[in-house]
């Protein structure tokens, strides 16, 4: 079952998510060889062409020293600082 997962975290240099919400979340995975987190999504509609949509969604854990997670309701928030 998908699920929402609402994240605050840096996407590149200079550039931070603020309290972004994902819905259709599939999978959180931390990548510690390149130093992500990656959220999998769940194509948004079955009408929709896999390679149209962007399943994957990166947040930067280089120079962090926080992840946190919090669980409402079913919904994850993620914080990254």
């Amino acid at each position: 079952m998908p699920h929402t997962a609402t994240v605050t975290a840096k996407i590149g240099p200079d550039r931070v998510n603020t309290a972004v919400a994902h819905p259709n979340v599939m999978g959180v995975f931390f990548d510690f060889r390149d130093n992500s987190l990656q959220l999998t999504l769940d194509p948004p509609n079955a009408a929709v062409p896999v390679h149209t949509t962007n399943l994957i969604k990166d947040y930067d854990l280089v120079g962090k020293t926080t992840v946190t997670c919090t669980i409402t309701n079913g919904n994850f928030a993620f914080v990254i600082s």
